[in-house]
């Protein structure tokens, strides 16, 4: 009998900790090489694809955006925008109270209901600079249910801020700047980008418990 529990008991756990993955995208770091861009003005889009088709089931937030070394960065805390651009879809771009990383506020960008995707970028363009590297911090929670066009996606984009162009440096992922793309599956990204997933406290407790439960099933088994 309790040989059964315990084993439904893991079970139920290892199922808690598989939906709680596919579900929400952890806080994670991406980190771009812009060395080859020294000089250059560089524009960030963040485009949210909804390619289910459902609208409100896939998000994501965005925080401390920073070229590096600390040449400039935007991290909302003044509750507004700082440098990027809601005109294109208002009702879905906004500073929201919520932290990834520490702080108080964060970039949320939302499926339009008139309009796909979803697009803000940073219309105050980081200015030429002797930057080495473009990093941010991100959050997604992404659908899994597919359309005509696949996944609900979210896609990073360098760009030229006069010409929309990608640099010939950073072509992308497709060849139009797009140096990372997020869906429910995973990501991928370009070369010259890393991304860092940062686990949550209540990851890490899972974890733990599902370790401990783990070594409590074996030692039950040995005893039985």
């Amino acid at each position: 009998m309790m040989k059964s529990i315990v084993s439904n008991l893991f079970v139920a756990l290892l199922a808690l900790i598989a939906f709680s993955g596919t579900t929400w995208a952890l806080p994670s770091r991406v980190s771009i090489d812009v060395s080859s861009l020294a000089g250059s003005a560089i524009e960030l889009e963040i485009d949210l694809y909804d390619n289910s088709g459902v609208i409100g089931d896939s998000w994501a937030l965005i925080d401390n955006v920073t070229l590096e070394p600390a040449i400039e960065i935007i991290d909302f805390e003044t509750g507004t925008l700082e440098g990027f651009e809601d005109w294109l879809n208002p009702v879905s771009v906004g500073v929201v109270s919520g932290n990834l990383i520490g702080g108080s506020y964060v970039l949320r960008i939302d499926e339009d209901p008139g309009v796909t995707p979803t697009i803000t970028y940073t219309y105050k363009d980081f200015l030429p600079s002797a930057a080495t590297t473009l990093s941010f911090y991100f959050e997604m929670t992404a659908s899994n249910t597919p359309g005509p066009w696949g996944l609900d996606a979210l896609v990073f984009s360098i760009l030229d801020p006069v010409t929309l162009s990608p640099f010939p440096s950073l072509p992308g992922l497709y060849g139009f700047g797009d140096v990372l793309e997020v869906t429910a599956s995973g990501v991928m990204y370009s070369p010259g980008v890393t991304v860092t997933v940062i686990p949550a406290p209540g990851a890490l407790l899972l974890g733990m418990i599902g370790i401990g439960t783990m070594d409590i099933f074996r030692r039950f088994r040995k005893s039985v």
